[in-house]
């Protein structure tokens, strides 16, 4: 990991979230509002990013922006959300390892297409019930057969984060402004040409 980058802003959790940072190696630039942008740069193909919205010095929601976004998360205490990051960016940087990690987020990306225009004729067509069990029953069978290959882990003992007492899923799209703002200010891009050699 070559860069741990953050624009972070005045909150006590802020500054204790930004000087356990760069005890971590991180440069970090402050402004004047309640978000952190945090990045790490694993490769010259491959960047993990996050959003952290401080809301006050007891909630900080988080979320993934690259290499693909993920559902917010809210934290309530800095050594969790270091936890929870320093495990995430783990298992991104060994999983691109993998000859096939460029075709994993070709699929996320053409699953998140899918999702889009899936919602788009749901909610213009009166789609058959059974088309929509149809797709439902392959997307089940398709993950259970990943499930059960007879592979090799790449994590190493490493699993995603899942001491769920210490964070609350988010549902809704709460800091989903800030993400398309910085977005579009940094193009950010969901072309995966990028990751492809």
């Amino acid at each position: 990991m070559e860069v741990f980058q953050f624009m972070i802003k005045s909150s006590i959790s802020a500054d204790m979230l930004g000087l356990s940072l760069r005890q971590m190696g991180a440069n970090i630039q402050v402004n004047s509002s309640k978000i952190l942008f945090v990045e790490f740069k694993i490769s010259e193909k491959l960047t993990v990013s996050y959003f952290c919205n401080i809301r006050d010095e007891d909630q900080v929601y988080l979320q993934r922006i690259e290499p693909y976004p993920v559902r917010n998360f809210r934290f309530e205490e800095v050594e969790n959300i270091l936890k929870f990051i320093k495990n995430d960016v783990t298992l991104f940087a060994n999983a691109s390892q993998s000859s096939n990690f460029p075709l994993f987020l070709d699929i996320i990306d053409a699953n998140y297409y899918v999702r889009k225009e899936i919602e788009h004729l749901f909610l213009l067509k009166n789609v058959p019930h059974g088309l929509l069990e149809d797709l439902l029953k392959k997307n089940n069978d398709i993950l259970e057969q990943i499930k059960n290959s007879k592979t090799p882990d790449l994590a190493k003992g490493i699993v995603p984060y899942t001491d769920e007492e210490h964070y609350e899923v988010i549902n809704k799209h709460s800091i989903e402004g800030s993400i398309d703002e910085y977005a579009s200010s940094h193009q950010v891009t969901r072309d995966r040409n990028l990751h492809k050699k």
